[in-house]
């Protein structure tokens, strides 16, 4: 009996790794309305508060939710014939709303002194370090010039990545980690698709792995702007090779752990820390 659920756990466990090493080389749908749309309420007002990221001269954007971290956005707009990474920061993070209005429900116990009751240390805390309206949060603007080739390709990345968004077999996403949002506006076609965490060696972690390149160039002009084409060309030439997929899928993840991307997360999240 024991033998048999345990070779059940290790097919479970084989196609749960399988689905999210097939995920990572795509982005998967973004929800909605219709689909039962996760927190709207939250999804909204980051949005609201980065609205700058969808301005329209704005090309590309990614915006990144990361668990511990600030909300921000990243991407490249159009303006005067000039190409410029923008990037939008707040200095609070939007979270702290959603985390204030769950203390504040009468559902919402904790054990203290032996009985359950409301979390008012918490509530104060939060009340002190947020505004009472989101809108009064202040958001840091950075943008700097990049040549139009390699914004062109960027955007050619971004574009070819969005195409092939798709729906995997399995969750590919957790409760902690990050979570990134790319979209664009292209061809009369709005497209979006997101990830979570994605293997830094996938198609979906280098595109991570790219944003991110945008955002420390923006906060530090003496990143290389060679190194983000770099890493542009090396995601173009595997999308360009339909075998490519298939290969990384087949991969093998030697733990759970080594299947959390890092150095992708890492990027995405030091650049708002």
């Amino acid at each position: 009996m024991a033998s048999r659920l345990s070779k059940r756990l290790i097919l479970l466990v084989s196609f749960i790794s399988c689905s999210y090493s097939m995920a990572s080389e795509h982005l998967i749908p973004e929800e909605s309305q219709f689909s039962g749309m996760f927190m709207p309420e939250y999804y909204g007002m980051v949005i609201e508060a980065l609205e700058g990221a969808y301005d329209d001269d704005v090309k590309v954007r990614a915006l990144i939710f990361p668990s511990f971290f600030v909300e921000h956005a990243v991407g490249i707009r159009l303006r005067e014939d000039k190409y410029f990474i923008f990037t939008l920061t707040p200095d609070k993070q939007y979270w702290g709303y959603m985390a204030l209005e769950s203390y504040k429900d009468e559902s919402t116990l904790v054990l203290k002194n032996g009985e359950f009751q409301r979390d008012e240390e918490s509530i104060r805390r939060l009340e002190s370090q947020l505004p009472k309206d989101f809108h009064d949060i202040e958001v840091k603007r950075c943008e700097v010039e990049i040549p139009k080739e390699v914004a062109e390709s960027a955007i050619d990345a971004w574009e070819q990545m969005l195409r092939r968004t798709r729906y995997p077999a399995a969750s590919s996403t957790g409760l902690d980690g990050v979570t990134i949002h790319f979209s664009m506006d292209t061809k009369f076609q709005r497209l979006a698709g997101k990830t979570w965490s994605p293997k830094p060696e996938s198609q979906t972690g280098q595109l991570v792995q790219i944003s991110s390149q945008m955002y420390r160039m923006c906060e530090d002009s003496e990143n290389s702007i060679n190194e983000l084409q770099s890493k542009i060309n090396a995601l173009l030439i595997q999308l360009s090779d339909p075998t490519s997929s298939a290969m990384n899928a087949r991969k093998p993840n030697k733990s759970f752990k080594d299947q959390q991307p890092q150095a992708a997360a890492a990027d995405a999240i030091n650049g708002a820390a």
